[in-house]
């Protein structure tokens, strides 16, 4: 009897086991690029090659370290990623690339991207690209690679630090008129950041009043507009250090220019503040800091920026 009542429930539990229905399936993550492009991702991919540096950087950000099996040749941040496999420069090298079976290629959204973009089509590689124009923006995106790669939560908890950080630096911004702030990107020619660039509103996070470019990410601008709009601070997209102190002697000759008139001439790191990748709130600290020298706009806890 006993054996019977133990045959009986071990037929209920196989019959239970069989007709209960299966879990559903996780939802594909639907991604809409800044190309205008939208891919369905059944399963996080497992092998990313990034050519845009700050791509690559928010991958390290989000600890994909050993999903990414290829950057760009300008990919240099973490020290990692110079370990990464090279797959070219300006013009990536397709051949390389896909000789790393990658499931997800990340690049910028300017045209060259959409031709990139196409040829991996054609070669069953998924493509994205991003180009955000604003600091919210970059954080969007950052959320975007978070829900694509799986790392939604450490991609949310990545975000809720650096708006914090961002949040005490314009928190403590001096009352007043902010400085006319000039940031040349290029020098031959002339060439700043406008409203349609994400740099424009770096410099505003930072209390700059910046150059009205208009909206064009990166106009041209002449000697007459530089005097015109009479800066008081400069910064130039420089990796030296010294690269403020060594342009003065150029400039001296425009001494009508107050930032020349006070020496306020700043190089900045262009690998720090031209990237739209986490590190972009590192670089509205840096700009703060030497546009407001008197106050005081470090963040607590967290340690200088490179």
């Amino acid at each position: 009897m006993r054996f019977a009542s133990l045959l009986v429930r071990s037929a209920l539990l196989i019959i239970a086991c069989v007709g209960a229905p299966a879990p559903a399936s996780a939802e594909p993550v639907v991604v809409r690029d800044d190309l205008g492009r939208t891919h369905a991702f059944a399963a996080p991919p497992e092998r990313l090659v990034s050519i845009s540096p700050a791509l690559t950087e928010a991958l390290f950000a989000l600890g994909l370290d050993d999903a990414v099996v290829g950057v760009s040749d300008f990919c240099d941040f973490p020290a990692a990623a110079r370990a990464k496999p090279k797959v070219g420069g300006v013009t990536p090298n397709i051949e390389v690339i896909v000789g790393l079976r990658p499931d997800l290629v990340l690049g910028t959204g300017g045209i060259g991207m959409r031709e990139f973009a196409a040829r991996m089509d054609r070669l069953g590689i998924p493509a994205l690209g991003f180009e955000p124009n604003s600091i919210d923006a970059v954080f969007e995106r950052i959320l975007r690679l978070g829900e694509i790669t799986g790392r939604r939560e450490r991609a949310q908890k990545l975000v809720e630090r650096l708006r914090n950080r961002l949040d005490t630096v314009t928190g403590r911004r001096p009352p007043g008129l902010p400085p006319r702030v000039l940031y040349l990107v290029d020098e031959d020619p002339y060439i700043t950041v406008g409203a349609g660039s994400f740099l424009y509103d770096v410099l505003i996070k930072a209390g700059a009043q910046p150059f009205d470019g208009g909206t064009t990410a990166y106009p041209r601008i002449g000697m007459e507009a530089i005097v015109g709009f009479d800066p008081e601070v400069m910064f130039f997209a420089d990796d030296t250090p010294d690269g403020g102190e060594r342009r003065l002697p150029a400039w001296r000759r425009w001494n009508a220019i107050s930032a020349v008139r006070s020496g306020r001439l700043y190089a900045i790191p262009r690998g720090l503040v031209n990237r739209p990748g986490p590190r972009i709130v590192d670089a509205v600290e840096m700009i703060a800091s030497k546009l407001h020298v008197s106050h005081d706009l470090s963040v607590p806890g967290h340690p200088p920026f490179p």
